[in-house]
């Protein structure tokens, strides 16, 4: 999967946990879940959409599982380093780590839906 489709998959699949409904293209709140914006023109705009998308997984996990201090803040410390990136391949980088080492570990996924395990 490209990092362009990659991104859009990940805020579709986030706003589509939230809300819980499919979201489409287009379909989240702010319009994000687009591929066309992942360009370093939109580098803002692609670090808030996952940014948001991230601490719908992060706030979850939180308030559901008994985390120590250290997870806590590793998990929180992904919103920043996205806040922080220069670059896409850093947000995109980023944004693999997080779903490897958060996303994986607490979550699984039946029909297409997302459950914290």
């Amino acid at each position: 999967m490209t990092p362009e489709l990659n991104y859009e998959h990940f805020i579709r699949m986030a706003f589509s946990h939230a809300l819980n409904k499919e979201v489409d293209r287009y379909g989240d709140p702010a319009s994000l879940a687009n591929t066309d914006l992942f360009t370093q023109d939109n580098i803002c705009e692609v670090k808030a959409g996952l940014a948001y998308a991230m601490h719908i997984y992060s706030n979850e996990i939180q308030i559901s599982k008994e985390l120590s201090e250290k997870e806590y803040q590793r998990i929180d410390n992904f919103i920043c380093r996205i806040i922080n990136a220069s670059s896409l391949k850093e947000i995109h980088d980023i944004k693999v780590e997080f779903e490897t080492t958060v996303i994986d570990n607490y979550y699984t996924i039946n029909d297409g839906k997302r459950t914290l395990k």
